[in-house]
């Protein structure tokens, strides 16, 4: 089970409203991301993801891409934003 999907039952949210991209911040140093459609950007002050028609994208310092699969991602570092903006 993904880590976002544990949360969802940890805080009593329907499920099927949650369905797509899913993007959890973790104290500022790291950031869990679901469903994206590919990486646009990796830098070590900004790292962008697609998603759909959107762009999430990560600002910070140091940023570092420690994992990253067809459908989700792990990104650390000195986290001071998150945005999404049309693609």
């Amino acid at each position: 089970m993904h880590l976002y999907d544990q949360f969802i039952l940890r805080t009593d949210q329907p499920f099927d409203t949650t369905v797509g991209s899913k993007v959890l911040l973790v104290d500022r140093r790291a950031v869990y991301i679901e469903g994206h459609k590919g990486l646009l950007t990796l830098g070590e002050e900004e790292i962008s993801f697609r998603y759909g028609k959107r762009r999430l994208v990560i600002k910070g310092k140091k940023l570092y891409l420690k994992e990253l699969a067809p459908d989700e991602g792990y990104v650390f570092g000195e986290i001071e934003a998150l945005e999404v903006v049309d693609a």
